[in-house]
């Protein structure tokens, strides 16, 4: 019996710390809790949600569509001549009529020239090539 008292004291004394230990936990856990709450909301809280100006898309897309058919409405002509210089014509297709005309460096513009019809056609065999593996 006094071996079971003892025990009993011995299990009573650790309980006691423990209790003591599980309050202190319990106790900085609420202490760090509120101060990481303090620094949330004292750095602003939630985020700002951004706000859509539908004006402003609805603006800059058709500005960026009537770019794009303006583009496609203006062609250009090269009057070569025996010179360094040639007459380059820019006209609307939609008027008819002749919106610019400027002298250009003949060998320089068809240089460019070639070289953006081998470069289109290096990209159109890979596009071809892309596509065969797509199906």
């Amino acid at each position: 019996m006094k071996r079971f008292s003892g025990i009993t004291q011995a299990v009573r004394r650790r309980t006691s710390w423990l209790r003591h230990d599980s309050l202190r936990l319990a106790a900085a856990t609420a202490v760090v809790g509120a101060a990481l709450f303090g620094v949330y909301n004292a750095l602003g809280g939630q985020s700002a949600v951004p706000v859509i100006d539908e004006a402003a898309v609805a603006e800059h897309l058709t500005e960026t569509l009537r770019q794009q058919a303006e583009a496609r409405r203006l062609g250009s002509i090269i009057f070569a001549s025996a010179e360094k210089y040639c007459e380059e014509y820019k006209f609307d297709n939609a008027t008819g009529y002749v919106v610019d005309i400027n002298l250009v460096d003949c060998e320089e513009r068809l240089t460019r020239e070639a070289v953006a019809k081998k470069e289109a056609a290096k990209s159109a065999g890979l596009k071809g090539m892309l596509t065969s593996f797509k199906k």
